[in-house]
């Protein structure tokens, strides 16, 4: 018969669990305090020692959310500067001073923002899900799985380009649309140029904007500026969002041509 998944009451039933069976984030890991106050930070869910008597900071949400993993690197701070004072309140333990502690994070899902992103803090966080049972009889089981990290990327960052961001874009009739769009675009005049960022292909005259054509996974933006014989420029004269009801952007190409004219005319 398989095994009914239920959730905790709360947080605080969550911690309670974990705080009896610190085992089940890693094989020797013993519970030092519940709840420590660590000064003006906040409180510190569970504090822990592994077995090579390093200091767990243990941060644990019922639902995680993107502030976590900024208040668990607080906690984790915070024990890092007051070593001493770790070492004097956990005489017994006889706790290594001399390693950062490691920062964990524990929660019912981990969104993927949480786990990209962790990759840039130090010391990098680890992360876990939770899952709880009723295993009957009024009792229920806690398990654990570890979360990967992915590694810092190395070297200088990659260049924006064109293809890169074609190949943002999941749906393929997009795809084709921006095809589409960007050679429409630069068929009006041969003065115009095509720069890629990170988000947006951009099309200039003359060194000056006159259109930006945003990609997102499921979607395309497409807006004009207008530009007058001496330089002025107006806000946004023109703009649609692919899909849309109205596939047509002949407005905006009109503005982008009429922009294109008046630059070159300068």
């Amino acid at each position: 018969m398989p095994l009914k998944r239920v959730e905790p009451k709360d947080e605080a039933d969550l911690q309670s669990m974990l705080a009896k069976q610190p085992e089940l984030i890693e094989p020797g890991v013993v519970l030092l305090q519940q709840y420590f106050q660590a000064g003006g930070q906040g409180t510190i869910d569970l504090l822990l020692m592994d077995s090579g008597r390093r200091i767990v900071v243990a941060e644990l949400k019922k639902n995680s959310d993107d502030y976590a993993p900024i208040q668990l690197m607080r906690y984790t701070d915070y024990v890092a500067r007051n070593m001493p004072l770790m070492a004097q309140l956990f005489s017994s333990h006889r706790i290594d001073v001399e390693s950062l502690p490691r920062p964990i994070l524990i929660a019912g899902e981990i969104p993927d923002d949480t786990r990209t992103l962790s990759c840039y803090l130090d010391p990098k966080p680890e992360l876990f899900t939770y899952q709880l049972f009723d295993v009957g009889a009024g009792r229920r089981e806690l398990h654990l799985t570890g979360v990967r990290v992915p590694d810092r990327p190395s070297g200088p960052p990659e260049l924006p380009t064109i293809e890169r961001l074609r190949n943002y874009v999941t749906e393929e009739p997009l795809r084709k649309r921006f095809d589409e769009i960007r050679e429409a675009i630069t068929t009006i005049d041969s003065g115009i140029d095509a720069r890629p960022t990170s988000t947006y292909l951009g099309f200039y005259v003359r060194n000056h904007l006159v259109a930006e054509l945003y990609v997102s996974r499921k979607s395309l933006w497409l807006g004009a500026y207008g530009w007058d014989a001496i330089g002025g420029r107006n806000a946004r004269d023109s703009s649609i969002e692919f899909p849309s009801e109205t596939e047509s952007y002949d407005a905006v190409l009109d503005t982008i041509r009429k922009s294109a004219n008046a630059l070159e005319a300068r």
